[in-house]
């Protein structure tokens, strides 16, 4: 889905569509990395690699915050 959004971006005109396009892979990035970190999260076997597993999630959680907090997300 993301990457469909990212090759219409680039029908929007040049200068427009490549800054969509770009935001929009940056945000499928944090999104896999989101989604590793919760699968690791929910497969651990053991206290050691749960709470390895969890500081991931939340710092992966943590790059989807706005910078600011008036800023969009």
């Amino acid at each position: 889905m993301l990457q469909n959004e990212i090759e219409l971006a680039h029908c929007n005109g040049p200068r427009a569509g490549d800054a969509r396009a770009r935001r929009l892979q940056q945000i499928a990035v944090l999104f896999r990395l989101l989604q590793t970190a919760a699968h690791a999260s929910l497969a651990a076997l053991d206290l050691a690699d749960q709470m390895a597993a969890d500081d991931r999630l939340r710092a992966a959680l943590a790059a989807c915050e706005p910078e600011t907090p008036h800023e969009p997300v």
